[in-house]
């Protein structure tokens, strides 16, 4: 292991392909949507849920402003959860590196 680690674009796009494929929109955007903003993403806080559901319809208007301009929100959501993978096996990759090659 060199210790580099990059985000291999062939990968990404084939998983997101793979996602469009196996997914509808409203699934991809769904998806898109609980990985940007959980449930708990605010933590305990009194109105925290409240704010949640506030950012989360934020979001679902704006997708839905974007594909009335004729964006592609499932291809726009395959993506994203595609390169947040790719982003999530990259910090152990370099956490890994990081401790020499061990694992936790």
């Amino acid at each position: 292991m060199t210790g580099d680690v990059v985000f291999d674009e062939g990968k990404l796009r084939a998983f997101a392909a793979e996602l469009r494929s196996t997914h509808n929109s409203e699934q991809l955007k769904a998806q898109l949507i609980d990985g940007l903003v959980g449930p708990d993403v605010f933590g305990p806080i009194e109105g925290g849920a409240r704010a949640a559901n506030g950012l989360r319809q934020t979001l679902t208007a704006l997708l839905a402003d974007l594909e009335r301009i004729g964006v592609d929100t499932a291809e726009l959501a395959s993506n994203a959860i595609a390169a947040a993978d790719q982003a999530t096996s990259a910090a152990r990759r370099t956490e890994a590196a990081a401790r020499g090659g061990r694992d936790r």
